[in-house]
């Protein structure tokens, strides 16, 4: 979620309480012996991964933010009305952000979508994101509904996403690995992949949601507090943050900032690097408000290889060689 300075926050992990459904694409055919079924670019801008999107017989690539924090798929109002896929008149349905902000959510009609070699009609949702991404010529949301169908690997340094048969995606070598730490997540959440971390130094244990479509990565109050930092000012460690964490709707929750010395999962380690703390309604909904919990950003993967399993199942981390 990081846009560093005057930057905004986009709202991660907003369909949580969606009540429209989506036709999902599901994996067909296998995969060549050692190569993935689909790979696709992926591209950092201003700290969110993109890709390209061809909708419907538009020749014009669209950029999506790829998320494995959102929980389906978005486009923005104005593309779905440009490109004729919005539903007049149609019923919105209210979803919550992670600031506890609302936006609303409308059906649009069916349509194909190209993701380079990857092909498959389906309907999405559409939302106003001009103020999530002021500025940016972003076009929508690829979200877990379609990513979670795979086996994924997220290789930021080589800037490609690869798309894999369930049970295809070979080891990663030097991987640290864990099954999703969340086993008895509800359903809403079975796509989003939790995993175990370590915080700081002394290390701090600590749950977190891995969303690629946070540029930056924020901790929970509980997690501040077992790293022993104070947010009532006076606490040098911690920098209050004056546009705090602002949602879709402009809603507004405080936020700091911290130079975080460490963190860690199994063999993977990250050097020090700033994160946010902020009081987000998000950790409620994801049952991490009262134990330290974070959701881990972009940030903290640009130098990695993130591979997510189908359905959320197994996550490893790969740290790369610099280039």
């Amino acid at each position: 979620m990081r846009r560093t300075g005057h930057h905004r926050t986009a709202p991660r992990l907003q369909l949580l309480a969606m009540a429209l459904a989506c036709v999902v694409a599901a994996p067909a055919g296998a995969n060549t012996a050692g190569t993935p079924a689909h790979t696709l670019p992926l591209r950092m801008q201003n700290g969110h991964p993109t890709t390209d999107v061809l909708l419907g017989d538009v020749t014009t690539p669209l950029t999506f933010v790829v998320d494995s924090g959102a929980g389906a798929s978005i486009v923005d109002t104005r593309v779905a009305r440009e490109w004729d896929i919005a539903i007049p008149g149609a019923e919105a349905a209210v979803a919550l952000g992670a600031t506890g902000s609302s936006t609303r959510l409308k059906p649009t009609r069916a349509t194909t979508w190209r993701l380079g070699t990857l092909r498959f009609e389906r309907p999405a949702v559409q939302s106003d994101l001009s103020a999530v991404w002021a500025g940016q010529p972003l076009a929508g949301i690829l979200g877990n509904d379609v990513t979670a169908q795979w086996d994924t690997r997220w290789d930021f340094a080589s800037e490609r996403l690869q798309l894999w048969t369930p049970g295809q995606l070979p080891a990663s070598r030097q991987a640290s690995c864990q099954a999703n730490a969340s086993p008895g997540r509800a359903s809403a959440l079975q796509q989003f992949a939790f995993m175990r971390v370590q915080l700081g130094s002394p290390a701090v244990d600590a749950m977190a949601i891995v969303d690629t479509g946070a540029s930056q990565t924020i901790l929970n109050p509980a997690a501040a507090e077992a790293l022993g930092l104070r947010l009532d000012g006076t606490d040098r460690r911690v920098r209050a943050r004056s546009l705090g964490t602002r949602g879709v709707d402009g809603n507004t929750v405080p936020a700091w900032l911290h130079d975080l010395p460490a963190l860690a999962s199994g063999d993977w380690r990250h050097g020090p690097f700033e994160v946010r703390i902020s009081d987000l309604p998000v950790f409620a909904v994801l049952g991490m408000a009262e134990q330290p919990g974070l959701i881990l950003g972009s940030d903290a993967l640009r130098d990695s290889q993130l591979d997510i399993h189908a359905g959320a199942a197994q996550v490893c981390l790969r740290r790369m060689a610099a280039r």
